[in-house]
């Protein structure tokens, strides 16, 4: 049985502008202290940043003039508890069920766990629908 928990921050999903990498605010963003997931994506076209409210509110001043777009608030679920890589369709599962139900989700993944970001406004169906899955149990 794998146990979904929340995080208890809501989350927004950042896109930079490159320069944010050659900027002095870099600095900043290796310097945050995540309350709950931080998470720094880069490739040769686009830089994505997913974060807690607080670690937000704070960096602001740093981040406003690098942003290009953003979304949330989002409620972040993971998996509690450390995922071996040769489990497969772990996010199909949890993306298909929400799917179905026309929830539309963002995914990160770590090392050790998967988290899917849900909107805001949508965290009871989509608690309420993952619950029932099959193999999985949700703790708050």
């Amino acid at each position: 049985m794998l146990k979904l928990k929340s995080l208890p921050d809501d989350h927004w999903v950042l896109q930079l502008k490159p320069d944010v990498l050659s900027s002095g605010d870099a600095a900043a963003l290796s310097l945050a202290q995540p309350n709950g997931l931080f998470s720094l994506s880069m490739t040769v076209d686009e830089v994505s940043l997913v974060l807690g409210q607080k670690i937000r509110a704070h960096m602001s001043s740093k981040l406003s003039p690098h942003i290009i777009a953003e979304e949330g608030p989002f409620h972040a679920l993971y998996i509690d508890g450390v995922l071996n890589f040769s489990l497969t369709g772990i996010l199909a599962r949890l993306s298909g069920a929400l799917a179905a139900e026309n929830i539309s989700l963002f995914a990160v993944s770590t090392y050790n766990t998967d988290y899917i970001l849900v909107p805001k406004e949508e965290c009871g169906r989509a608690v309420a629908i993952l619950s029932d899955l099959e193999g999985f149990e949700y703790s708050s």
